[in-house]
């Protein structure tokens, strides 16, 4: 977990750091703010740590996030370098994922899809990343309003201490739900609250795109709020993250837009008001 730790599971939080990095960085070369160097440089450095920490699906988000910044940026010739240099860094930390982690863990299209239709995750009794909500709506959410509604905002919550445990936690831990954001947003508020869930992130993505056409200057941020957007939906099934501090560091990137905004109206508020004074 670099900066995060080394006890089990905090490559979590790493995973969100090492994705707002590489967004910044690419964005800001693909803009013209920033070398190529400094920008393949920060690249390199996390699809090494993302190597050495088995992040296999990390690959997948960072090649999104290349693809939907040079869609989301001005085309320019310098683009080009930057997506050969980028081919060239996947493919030798593909190499390099090999190596530490063995040839069963070679990164290709049909691993890829075996990862995502898993109908388990850690161990024979848990929940898939990409099938949990088949299983758990089969097994336990199986009446129409369950399936709408879930159980309630709470009652599947999980505590270090173990007399804070919910009673459903309790007796359903085997099936390790709680490391998906998923699996637990799906047991607790259903497919409605799923959703309305998904939907804060669109709307959330179609406002940073409006705000990306009407103020240049903060070009930046709309720009990371964008992709943000894509990535944090990928993260809700991928594992907990967002259910977790590192959830914050998300947050943090989508309001970044509204801030820049806010900051504005405010300045010309303040303007207007000492015109009106003068």
């Amino acid at each position: 977990g670099g900066i995060f730790g080394v006890q089990l599971g905090c490559n979590g939080h790493s995973f969100v750091l090492l994705i707002i990095v590489c967004t910044k960085s690419l964005l800001l070369y693909m803009n013209g703010k920033e070398k190529i160097v400094i920008c393949m440089l920060k690249c390199a450095a996390a699809l090494v740590i993302a190597s050495m920490a088995e992040l296999k699906f990390f690959f997948v988000i960072f090649l999104g996030i290349v693809i939907i910044a040079t869609i989301i940026t001005s085309f320019s010739r310098k683009k080009v370098f930057l997506i050969i240099g980028i081919a060239l860094l996947m493919y030798m930390s593909g190499n390099l994922f090999v190596a530490i982690w063995g040839e069963d863990a070679k990164l290709s299209f049909e691993r890829l899809i075996q990862l995502v239709t898993a109908s388990n995750y850690a161990s024979s009794e848990d929940l898939g990343r990409f099938t949990a909500l088949p299983i758990l709506s089969k097994t336990i959410l199986k009446d129409i309003p369950s399936k709408l509604f879930g159980l309630g905002i709470g009652n599947c919550d999980t505590s270090s201490f173990a007399i804070c445990n919910t009673p459903f936690y309790q007796a359903n831990a085997h099936l390790n739900y709680n490391w998906l954001s998923s699996a637990f947003l799906f047991l607790e508020t259903g497919y409605l609250g799923m959703t309305l869930y998904i939907v804060f992130f669109l709307i959330t993505c179609l406002m940073a795109l409006k705000m990306k056409r009407q103020n240049a200057e903060n070009a930046i941020y709309t720009q990371m709020a964008i992709i943000t957007s894509f990535t944090a939906v990928a993260l809700m099934f991928y594992n907990s993250s967002l259910r977790t501090e590192a959830g914050y560091m998300v947050y943090f990137i989508l309001a970044l837009p509204f801030v820049g905004t806010i900051g504005k109206q405010e300045n010309q508020m303040c303007e207007e008001s000492q015109c009106r004074k003068t």
